[in-house]
C-alpha cells in the first residue's frame, strides 16, 4: 500500500558522524522533513525542499522542533549485559 508523501515543517535537529570523535549536532530553525510509505525519503531546510516539492502536502508544525532518525535510542542498565548476546551487531 502506497500513502502519499507529506512534509512536515518544524525546527529540524539532528546528529550526525560515525563516530565520537566526528559527531555535530545539526539544526534547521525553519526545516522540513520528507515522508513517504512510513519513510522519512529527505530533510532539509524549509524553503529548499518546499521550492523542490511544491505539490506535496504540508503539515506545519512550526513552534514545535523534529528530531528524525531515533530509533530506540535508549538502554537500561539491565540491557548492558545481554546486548549482542544473540550473536546480532
Amino acid at each position: 500500500m502506497t500513502t502519499p508523501p507529506v512534509m512536515y515543517r518544524a525546527g529540524l535537529l539532528w546528529a550526525s558522524g560515525d563516530t565520537l570523535e566526528s559527531a555535530r549536532l545539526n539544526a534547521f530553525p525553519d526545516g522540513a522533513v520528507l515522508v513517504a510509505d512510513g519513510a522519512i525519503q529527505e530533510t532539509g531546510s524549509w524553503e529548499e525542499l518546499a521550492a523542490r516539492c511544491p505539490d506535496v502536502t504540508v503539515q506545519d508544525e512550526r513552534g514545535s522542533w523534529l528530531l528524525p532518525g531515533f530509533v530506540d535510542c535508549h538502554v537500561h542498565l539491565p540491557q548492558l549485559a545481554v546486548l549482542g548476546s544473540m550473536g546480532l551487531s
